[in-house]
């Protein structure tokens, strides 16, 4: 049998958390590299292109060289905490209308008792 997620024991293999993956530190520096040894011909056909091929040939470089964006601890944290807080307020919103609906029928009520008293 598997072992399950979060079972306490902790990363059984693999990289350590927080490792950067070889591959990709490897071609990052590589693509760096080449931007670096042909800059001349890159700032060539950059002055050439029109803006939208050029903003697609810079962002097509940029994916390669920086690393892509990671939600960290503290951002999921937030992201909890917002549909806590989300999901709070509906509920307030949720038995605030029951309440008041409550209360409608109970005066719709007792309108009707005092009308059909007589």
């Amino acid at each position: 049998m598997a072992r399950q997620k979060n079972d306490g024991r902790g990363r059984m293999g693999g990289r350590q958390k927080g490792t950067r993956n070889k591959v990709n530190t490897e071609l990052q520096k590589i693509i760096a590299d080449f931007c670096i040894e042909h800059l001349d011909e890159i700032q060539e056909k950059w002055s050439q292109a029109n803006s939208k091929e050029s903003l697609q040939f810079f962002l097509g470089l940029l994916r390669f060289a920086t690393p892509y964006p990671q939600i960290g601890q503290d951002a999921r944290e937030k992201e909890e905490q917002e549909r806590r807080e989300r999901e709070k307020k509906q509920r307030e919103e949720m038995e605030a209308n029951v309440k008041a609906a409550q209360e409608r029928m109970q005066k719709t009520l007792n309108s009707f008792i005092a009308n059909n008293q007589d």
